[in-house]
């Protein structure tokens, strides 16, 4: 468990160090994929989409042909040893949709399987606000980091029925052709997202102390 709250301090420490090399374009270019920018304003339907938003920055080539992390690395400059560790082991994670498989709240644990690459081997992850929440008849849409001895999620977690899959997963491959950024991971964020917001369900989400 210290492992776990030490790697999600620090981060929560890097997020924290990249906003501010946020460009406009790229902020502006993710409002108006994910559909949160209307007109003038910006129109955000619970906390939850301010980090998902964030998370579609950091690791997603929203503008251009670099992520939020990548554009971190290259300009920042003096970067420390923790962070460039973590930014070495983050930049080019995946999403996927995950099925949960079995939660032990007592050990945070969360075991999941990945819907859209089947072949794929099951993954036990730390997380404890998602082993407190949810049960086997979630779907998750999140983005999983692997860390020597532990896998955890980049904190981005999109909840769903587990009675829907098919229907996500049929829904999910006709709203792609339809997003035009020449980019799949891009697009099957936004569908994703878009989903969420149709089918999903809000999350409670609490600050996990150090000590």
């Amino acid at each position: 468990m210290i492992l776990y709250l030490e790697l999600r301090h620090k981060l929560e420490k890097l997020y924290s160090d990249m906003i501010s090399h946020v460009s406009r374009d790229a902020l502006d270019r993710g409002n108006r994929l994910l559909g949160i920018r209307q007109k003038n304003s910006l129109s955000f339907r619970s906390e939850a989409e301010v980090s998902i938003l964030f998370d579609f920055l950091v690791y997603e080539q929203v503008s251009g042909k670099e992520c939020l992390a990548e554009k971190f690395l290259r300009t920042a400059g003096d970067l420390t040893p923790n962070q460039l560790e973590l930014l070495g082991t983050i930049i080019g994670k995946p999403t996927s949709l995950y099925r949960v498989i079995s939660t032990r709240s007592a050990k945070s644990q969360v075991l999941v399987e990945d819907c859209l690459h089947p072949h794929y081997p099951e993954i036990m992850l730390k997380d404890k606000n998602m082993s407190q929440t949810l049960t086997p008849d979630v779907l998750v849409f999140t983005r999983i980091l692997t860390f020597p001895g532990i896998a955890m999620t980049s904190g981005m977690v999109m909840p769903f029925p587990r009675a829907l899959e098919s229907v996500l997963k049929h829904k999910s491959k006709v709203l792609q052709k339809t997003i035009p950024t020449g980019k799949p991971a891009v697009a099957q964020f936004v569908t994703y997202f878009k989903l969420y917001r149709e089918f999903g369900f809000p999350m409670e989400f609490q600050s996990v102390p150090l000590d």
